[in-house]
């Protein structure tokens, strides 16, 4: 797909790949929290930029232990209403779930 990145700290088995150069410290306290044992945490995220007529659309994934599990960005080149890019940014949210069989 033209204008996607992925970037995952998870093989294709689904063993963890990360060391301590990709690592990321977990905050103690979240509003959110952590989602249930066995859950994932999908948060989504439109940023529009009128200057030059583009969308950016960006989803983060984290499980149980709020780690980051999987990244995707998407760049749109046209402007779209706030509402409509955040329901963008929902959508890429759940095909990126169902493409990594989350449940």
């Amino acid at each position: 797909m033209e204008g996607v990145r992925v970037h995952s700290l998870l093989d294709s088995d689904g063993n963890w790949k990360a060391d301590e150069a990709t690592a990321t410290k977990v905050p103690k306290a979240s509003k959110l929290g952590c989602p249930p044992l066995g859950s994932f945490m999908v948060n989504v995220d439109a940023l529009i930029c009128a200057e030059i007529n583009s969308c950016s659309l960006r989803v983060i994934v984290r499980d149980c232990r709020r780690a980051l599990v999987v990244v995707e960005t998407k760049f749109l080149p046209s402007s779209f209403s706030i509402s409509l890019a955040e329901a963008l940014a929902v959508r890429l949210g759940l095909e990126l779930a169902q493409r990594w069989h989350m449940s």
